[in-house]
């Protein structure tokens, strides 16, 4: 078998030098992509917020119509979450179980607790809705409607709608 010979003199390898130079380079691009992918950050915790919303809120509808009870998701707009954004909600069945009232849009008694979410880091929770709850009925309709409104601390907002047929729709960059 033929050994293939070094073009540098039979040393291998990369000097210190070299890869000093390789280190400093790819430190500067991954300095210049993290501030670059930090202005997406807001949107992206907004879109996320609202994702998860969205899909609490199907979550919600769905169970309603598959136990055959009420479920109520009651939003406080006003409560901090530990990470830092404002807002909240929690789903329950509002069936009175454990000595609780049924029917009454509070989590009383055993009632079972399907979620209860925090809104994220410098996101910020509106209700533009008759009451600070809505509750599905047994056939996924809702008692009101209305408008939640997530925005961002770039005052980039998003508004979900639920209609009076309990159809929930997403109104992007809502002015």
């Amino acid at each position: 078998m033929r050994q293939l010979k070094n073009i540098h003199g039979g040393h291998t390898g990369l000097t210190l030098m070299e890869l000093m130079v390789v280190i400093a380079i790819l430190a500067i691009m991954a300095g210049m992509s993290m501030s670059a992918l930090s202005e997406y950050i807001p949107d992206y915790r907004l879109n996320a917020a609202v994702r998860t919303l969205v899909a609490d809120l199907h979550k919600a509808k769905t169970e309603a119509i598959k136990v055959n009870k009420y479920v109520t998701v009651v939003f406080d707009t006003d409560e901090s979450s530990p990470s830092g954004g404002i807002g909240s909600y929690v789903a329950f069945i509002d069936n009175g179980a454990g000595g609780g009232n049924s029917d009454n849009h509070e989590q009383d008694g055993d009632e079972l607790i399907l979620m209860k979410n925090y809104i994220p880091k410098n996101v910020v929770m509106s209700s533009e809705t008759s009451y600070n709850y809505v509750i599905f009925d047994q056939y996924g309709l809702p008692n009101t409607q209305g408008n939640i409104i997530l925005r961002n601390i770039e005052n980039e907002k998003i508004k979900i709608t639920i209609n009076e047929t309990g159809y929930i729709d997403i109104k992007n960059k809502y002015e």
